[in-house]
């Protein structure tokens, strides 16, 4: 049964989905070209992509073991970086912090790790 939470989620996905559509055939050079059957053919592909992720047990627990993955990657790469650069790179700091929360440095803390997925990444 469906709620009207729900359905009204539904119907605002819906929408945003037809406006993004019409927004594509206004601004595409040839209209004309747009065929209905591919476009249809490709939202429904889509949606079953979707459900299969969503809703498939099995999926769920390979993103879990992906999740898993990565954190144990930003892990290893914090604790280099802590090493490396100290408490700029995630260590603790050697003086009392007023606002911990402020305390992340984007070019010694995120972008290490992104360094170190592309790297396994071109491994492969």
């Amino acid at each position: 049964m469906i709620t009207g939470g729900l359905l009204l989620s539904i119907l605002h996905g819906a929408l945003g989905l037809a406006v993004l559509l019409s927004l594509a055939w206004l601004l595409s050079e040839d209209r004309g070209a747009a065929q209905p059957r591919l476009v249809i053919g490709g939202l429904g592909l889509q949606l079953g992509l979707a459900l299969l992720l969503l809703k498939l047990p099995a999926a769920k627990d390979l993103f879990m073991a992906l999740n898993g993955l990565v954190l144990a990657l930003q892990e290893a790469t914090r604790a280099g970086t802590s090493f490396v650069f100290g408490h700029l790179g995630g260590g603790d700091a050697p003086f009392e912090t007023l606002y911990p929360q402020n305390s992340f440095v984007l070019a010694f803390q995120a972008l290490p790790l992104i360094l170190v997925i592309s790297a396994l990444s071109a491994l492969s």
